[in-house]
């Protein structure tokens, strides 16, 4: 088994946390408990999803996970191409940095933003050598 982190874009950060910890100063300021006990625990899932996002390869599967979540999952033999995207739409991917998997029939396919894009790449090829890559 095979695990790839997430690569994490820094202005990511910064749309996400920002807007929180400006929510969480202003409810310590004016003493709100109830909104400073909803933003920590928010922070905190976030927080967790961020450093727990991955992509595990096992056997001839690809497992997108966001912490205990299981996202996806693909059978590796069934993936047609790899390419390098920009692609915005949302995805567990933490990087606009992104990789567009297609698998299964011409409209399937996943963005993921593995932090070593080679690495992993070449780990499903060594499965399913007949993938096309194109990055």
């Amino acid at each position: 088994m095979q695990v790839y982190k997430s690569k994490i874009d820094i202005w990511l950060l910064a749309v996400v946390f920002v807007p929180l910890l400006i929510i969480l100063v202003q409810a310590l300021v004016t003493f709100t408990w109830g909104l400073l006990a909803f933003i920590t625990a928010i922070i905190a899932v976030m927080i967790y999803m961020f450093t727990a996002t991955k992509y595990v390869i096992d056997n001839d599967s690809l497992q997108v996970k966001m912490g205990i979540i299981e996202y996806h999952k693909v059978k590796i033999s069934s993936i047609t191409s790899i390419k390098k995207t920009n692609n915005p739409l949302s995805a567990p991917a933490l990087s606009l940095k992104r990789l567009e998997v297609r698998y299964g029939n011409r409209f399937d396919y996943l963005l993921i933003s593995p932090k070593n894009r080679e690495a992993f790449v070449a780990s499903l090829l060594e499965i399913n050598p007949s993938i096309n890559v194109n990055i």
